[in-house]
């Protein structure tokens, strides 16, 4: 259920959208909102879908799915830098305090994400809700420059490499936006 629309440094320019459900069974309107997102360079975006017989369980089903999207997409994210910081880094041991922490970072940022949008629609009983919501990268970046710092085995290979440009970009980026 739902739509995932990603924006990725790596070879992206463009939005990639993934539809997942075109229309649901019970004929709710969709708004415009829900399947022409665009999402904001630095950010993972999803819409969620959630049906129920009331509104405050459509939209917890809607919020689920959307996070779910997220989830999926942060994950990838999450093992490709965890291989790229044992690479880094020499050795699993000495890497595993950063990889459990950005695991724990992920999480955290996760289950604390609010819907950005949300719209929802009674039809025959049945509660439509569309949600959309979005994973800060930048934000991200930022908490995983901290937790390297914090390794010094980690920091001292870390420091200059190529992660480390990838996460000051979106970082740098992230500042912008929040105007610090």
């Amino acid at each position: 259920m739902g739509f995932i629309i990603t924006h990725k440094e790596i070879d992206m320019k463009k939005l990639v959208i993934i539809p997942l459900i075109v229309l649901l069974g019970c004929g709710a309107s969709m708004p415009k909102w829900a399947s022409s997102t665009k999402c904001s360079k630095g950010f993972i975006c999803a819409v969620g879908i959630g049906e129920a017989d009331n509104v405050t369980a459509a939209l917890a089903l809607a919020r689920d799915d959307a996070r779910g999207q997220i989830t999926q997409q942060v994950e990838v994210e999450v093992s490709a830098t965890s291989n790229r910081v044992i690479d880094l880094v020499g050795t699993r041991t000495a890497a595993s305090t950063y990889v459990n922490g950005l695991s724990t970072i992920a999480s955290e940022r996760l289950s604390g994400m609010t819907p950005k949008r949300q719209y929802q629609n009674k039809k025959s009983g049945i509660w439509t809700a569309y949600v959309l919501m979005e994973f800060d990268e930048g934000a991200f970046a930022e908490k995983q420059l901290e937790l390297a710092k914090k390794n010094d085995e980690v920091w001292q290979q870390y420091r200059g490499s190529e992660l480390m440009k990838e996460h000051e970009k979106k970082i740098e980026e992230y500042r912008k936006r929040k105007g610090s």
